[in-house]
């Protein structure tokens, strides 16, 4: 156990063993490793296209992808391919095609697949296999008009082994998808 205070703020993080994500809010991605008496800094995004909130991320099991979302009106959902971590940078950004009036939230990532909690969009899903992403499906839980932009899906989770897919809803409340 140890303090850390190398950073201002943390909104969210992912962690991987003995590595973790911070989402620093408007001071972009940290790449942390504790595994000694110090922590040490592997690597920095703090500056980036479409930059926004930086809100959350997930990496892949491989460690070569991570993706991140910034809570911000008009923000696309990002993807880095990680060669390394001192050298990361954004590679791919994509999003629903009325990205500019919506807000991406929370994400899951299992290689090529890409599930996203987009308010007032419900769960997205995309293809990352190929390029251009594209997306393959989507269930929209708060089907409503509203000028609040943050109603609808808040959260995703998926349980791999039993094929689901859980998605929470501000308004509407949980939705299992099999």
């Amino acid at each position: 156990i140890t303090d850390f205070n190398s950073v201002s703020y943390v909104h969210d993080c992912h962690v991987v063993n003995d590595t973790a994500f911070l989402n620093c809010g408007y001071d972009g991605l940290r790449i942390y490793r504790f595994n000694g008496a110090m922590p040490i800094l592997l690597g920095q995004l703090d500056f980036y296209a479409n930059q926004g909130y930086n809100h959350s991320g997930y990496i892949a099991d491989s460690r070569k992808q991570y993706a991140f979302t910034d809570e911000t009106e008009g923000t696309k959902i990002k993807l880095c391919y990680l060669e390394n971590f001192a050298d990361i940078k954004v590679d791919q950004e994509f999003g629903t095609s009325d990205f500019n009036d919506h807000i991406p939230h929370e994400i899951v990532l299992l290689e090529n697949l890409l599930f996203c909690a987009y308010y007032n969009e419900g769960l997205r899903i995309y293809d990352l296999a190929n390029s251009p992403i594209r997306e393959l499906g989507s269930y929209d839980t708060y089907p409503g008009n509203s000028n609040f932009k943050m109603n609808g899906v808040w959260g995703v989770s998926i349980f791999e082994d039993d094929n689901l897919i859980l998605v929470s809803d501000r308004k509407s409340g949980a939705f299992l998808f099999y």
